[in-house]
């Protein structure tokens, strides 16, 4: 077994003796709840132990979307668009609905065009794309800002929005 062979068994024995420390505290605590399977952990190995007041409060959060989903379908959402549960709409968008039109002058393409060609100049932060959008094109750095507030807030409402851009960007 060479060094990193045994590095790696000191570290899961290591594991495996926390995780025996951990049951053993839950089960010296009374704790009833049911199992929590870790990503990764296999099955029939320890599992860690969970406070049960973290295991309720996740557990309503979870009740709480179900609840929220059934019922968005119950009025007649689609059951598979993200919408259903807060996220962009997967709705077909047309080409003359008013999330196409240009904030501050900015159409969607006109946003990708501006920050692919950014950062093809190795600029990648957000301060430093607003002043290249008005070193190179005269926007303002606050008409900057504002409308790419304004089109990440439309890729949250609808995937369409998101997959133009990404079109036009991955075009450019």
């Amino acid at each position: 077994m060479g060094l990193f062979g045994k590095k790696k068994k000191a570290a899961q024995d290591e594991a495996a003796q926390l995780a025996e420390q951990a049951q053993q505290a839950a089960d010296a605590a009374g704790y009833q709840g049911l199992p929590v399977q870790v990503p990764g952990q296999v099955p029939g190995q320890p599992q860690p132990y969970v406070d049960p007041s973290q295991w309720n409060a996740a557990n309503a959060a979870g009740q709480q979307v179900t609840a929220d989903w059934q019922q968005a379908v119950a009025a007649g959402a689609n059951p598979a668009d993200p919408a259903v549960l807060g996220g962009p709409s997967a709705a077909p968008v047309g080409p003359d609905d008013a999330i196409w039109q240009p904030i501050h002058g900015i159409s969607v393409d006109h946003y990708a065009q501006i920050v692919k060609y950014a950062q093809m100049q190795g600029i990648q932060d957000e301060y430093s794309i607003a002043q290249f959008a008005q070193q190179h094109y005269g926007i303002a750095a606050e008409t900057w800002n504002a409308a790419v507030a304004g089109w990440v807030e439309r890729m949250g409402q609808s995937m369409a929005v998101g997959q133009r851009f990404r079109q036009v960007y991955d075009a450019t």
